[in-house]
């Protein structure tokens, strides 16, 4: 069994689908002395769990359990010019050459129904401004922000 490695301030993958995906119906019968389990209503509620999306996968290919998140940039730029810290800061792992030469870029996303924010490296040419639409990953500064299409907006 793989043992995935939690993003920090992230509940564990088996919270979110046991809190996601696990319902239970229980109620009273007509004559009020038991418990009634109706199979068709739970299917029910398990198949309308499903496709309420258990398992979310942005445009086929970007997995929500791999890292994969929908974000905006807020502003690209030199690592110096962007400011303090923010709320993942990849400018924290990167080595000094790199903070001297690479473009970064300033993303705001939802984290936990909360906005946050994260400053990731940008690869050359990504040719990336203000408001465009990306996926990013939050489990490696190294993956690339990849656009999202019109259909996904």
């Amino acid at each position: 069994m793989k043992v995935e490695k939690p993003v920090p301030g992230e509940r564990s993958l088996a919270h979110f689908r046991a809190t996601v995906c696990a319902v239970v119906f229980v109620g009273r019968t007509e004559k009020g002395n038991g418990l009634l389990f109706s199979a068709r209503i739970a299917g029910s509620l398990v198949v309308a769990a499903a496709l309420a999306g258990c398992a979310t996968v942005y445009e086929g290919k970007y997995d929500w359990k791999d890292g994969w998140r929908e974000a905006r940039v807020v502003r690209t730029g030199a690592a110096a010019d962007l400011g303090g810290q923010h709320f993942s800061d990849c400018r924290d792992k990167a080595a000094p050459a790199q903070l001297a030469t690479a473009q970064y870029a300033v993303l705001s996303y939802s984290h936990m129904s909360r906005p946050r924010r994260r400053v990731v490296p940008l690869a050359p040419g990504a040719g990336l401004r203000a408001g465009d639409l990306v996926y990013m990953n939050l489990r490696s500064c190294d993956a690339a922000l990849e656009r999202r299409t019109e259909s996904s907006q």
